[in-house]
């Protein structure tokens, strides 16, 4: 079972719940909860893994090792290739029923092998000679589509195919599907999954618990579900009803009582769910299980090809995200971490200004206006980035609308935009997390929204002028605290640190595979 960004794991010797691990503490860690489904059925979705640490050199393949992935977050995957370059040894893993493998791992990513699943031993004869005939086909598997897509007759079916003579087929897909003995393992275990859901679903519609589904939110019952589900971030009908924008809702009621809600929504074939909403009676009589089982099935009548749970707020760890009901029931319907982000504040009275070298001259940093709009399309293109993505009005770039958006300016052209937001301009919830943007702030908040430098400037000092401008400028306008959510890293972590900012929270996002 696949843990991209995603293992559960205990701290070693402790008794807290599992974590999502991140960085170089996970190296004190002997014990882990599989998360993800890319194992299956290897590995069931939250099987207990027993980690050793081991020399990178007894490492063989066939071996499944946790290793720190670049994202921060951790994966658990199969060895099926041993390199050695330059007398450093590199690894090849692939999840049994991925059709590609991950990226090299290096030696110093390793965070431990796999010596127990469960309550079997992976380290008898037997299982060492299983793992080693499954490392062999799943590699053996990726090297013949390899071949074969790099083959004249791959070629030739690619012209035919543009020319509309045969239909379009996507290669890795149809033999993911058809020759990978592990995914035919994976679907028939799923096809299991979903008969025992289906009889689920009937039981609890004996004890009058069902699923509609509504375009139109229930704000009173709405915002009482979401205040006991997320009691740090608690809001009102007023904010609730001004910010939630017309979307699909799902709503599970016992009879007439609301007991949980999810907020989803549709566009160009992905899915996003950007809220589930429980109370402890909710999870307990499994609203949870419920609710992730009617959204897929209707994702699926949506032709959406891939499904993102957006961040939800999950409390702190010492070491990384301790896996929440959300988390747990999310992995079993093969939903894997892509991302675990930081949560910072910081307040007027603890903000400091960083040190940093001077900038040249000829560099400007003020709003943009209208006629910049060229200037900072050619920025967004040059980075690789959607200027969409990071503008939900592209077109509006009136600082009464939608908050502010600072840019450096070199010789005339930009590279550096940061976007930050006082509370009360924020118009909907697209703008930033739900639970920041429905959350009743206890004094005047702003919200650092963006930041990109381009990356010919990065490491020159910008980035730190261009955010203690932005933050400045929240704290002008009133603002007595700033929010604002990162990537974990150490270097974002280190950055914002500079500035005062303390650590509040994390937020994880989840991707599933196609809809099938």
């Amino acid at each position: 079972m696949r843990s991209r960004g995603g293992m559960a794991t205990k701290h070693s010797g402790e008794s807290g719940v599992p974590v999502l691990i991140s960085g170089s503490a996970a190296n004190q860690l002997n014990l882990a909860s599989a998360f993800g489904s890319s194992m299956k059925p290897f590995i069931r979705s939250g099987a207990e893994l027993v980690l050793e640490h081991v020399s990178p050199a007894r490492i063989r393949p066939g071996d499944i090792i946790a290793y720190a992935a670049l994202s921060g977050a951790s994966v658990t995957h199969r060895v099926v290739k041993v390199f050695i370059k330059e007398k450093t040894l590199l690894f090849l893993t692939k999840g049994d029923n991925k059709s590609i493998p991950d990226p090299i791992v290096h030696q110093k990513q390793i965070l431990g092998r796999v010596v127990k699943i469960d309550q079997t031993d992976i380290r008898t004869l037997f299982w060492r000679l299983v793992g080693q005939a499954a490392a062999w086909v799943s590699y053996g598997h990726y090297q013949v589509v390899e071949v074969l897509a790099k083959s004249p007759a791959n070629r030739l079916r690619h012209r035919l195919e543009r020319r509309g003579v045969i239909p379009k087929v996507k290669l890795r897909v149809l033999s993911d599907r058809t020759a990978n003995l592990f995914s035919w393992g994976n679907r028939l275990s799923s096809c299991f999954d979903n008969l025992k859901l289906r009889w689920y679903k009937h039981t609890l519609a004996l004890s009058g618990i069902r699923v509609s589904y509504s375009h139109a939110p229930s704000d009173e019952f709405m915002v009482a579900v979401w205040n006991e589900a997320f009691p740090g971030y608690e809001t009102n009908c007023e904010r609730f009803g001004r910010l939630v924008g017309p979307r699909s809702f799902f709503l599970v009621r016992q009879r007439t009582n609301l007991i949980a809600w999810a907020a989803v929504r549709t566009e160009e074939a992905i899915g996003s769910i950007d809220v589930i909403a429980l109370g402890r009676k909710g999870w307990r009589i499994g609203g949870g299980r419920l609710l992730f089982y009617e959204m897929i099935r209707w994702f699926g009548k949506e032709n959406v090809r891939q499904i993102f749970l957006n961040p939800h707020p999950v409390p702190m760890h010492p070491i990384g995200v301790p896996v929440t009901p959300l988390l747990a029931t999310a992995s079993e319907f093969g939903f894997e971490p892509i991302e675990i982000s930081t949560e910072w504040s910081v307040t007027d009275g603890s903000y400091r200004v960083p040190l940093c070298q001077a900038l040249p001259e000829s560099i400007m940093i003020r709003d943009i206006v209208e006629t910049d709009a060229s200037a900072l399309r050619t920025f967004f293109d040059k980075n690789g980035r959607s200027m969409e993505k990071y503008l939900s009005r592209a077109h509006d770039f009136s600082s009464e609308r939608g908050g502010r958006i600072l840019a450096v300016f070199l010789d005339g052209l930009i590279v550096g935009f940061s976007r930050l937001m006082p509370d009360e301009r924020l118009e909907s919830c697209e703008e930033i997390t739900w639970a920041w943007a429905l959350s009743k702030p206890s004094q005047k908040r702003g919200y650092f929204v963006r930041l990109l430098i381009d990356r010919a400037h990065q490491g020159r000092g910008i980035g730190t002028v261009l955010a203690d401008r932005s933050f400045q400028a929240l704290f002008k306008d009133g603002c007595r605290e700033i929010r604002l959510v990162a990537l974990k890293n150490e270097t974002t972590d280190g950055f914002y640190k500079r500035f005062g900012f303390v650590e509040k929270g994390r937020f994880v996002r989840l991707k599933r595979r196609a809809v099938r």
